[in-house]
């Protein structure tokens, strides 16, 4: 799980995951991020993102720590 503990290359991964994927996303567009970890996606892209956007982590503690639960 990411936390305050991950690694710099992790970070750096997954920041680059998020860049990537964040071209394919028009503006407004709803978003379902399964394993959505600390929320970095919609953390990145903000207002970009519809109101439907979900995260969700099957992880037992993420959702106290993600703040999952939508915009």
């Amino acid at each position: 799980p990411l936390g305050p503990a991950v690694r710099p290359l992790d970070r750096f991964l997954q920041r680059w995951r998020v860049r990537k994927a964040a071209r394919h996303l028009p503006p407004g567009a709803a978003v379902l991020d399964v394993g959505c970890a600390d929320g970095a996606l919609f953390d990145y892209l903000g207002e970009r993102l519809g109101a439907g956007s979900l995260g969700v982590e099957p992880a037992l503690d993420a959702p106290r720590r993600a703040g999952v639960g939508g915009r």
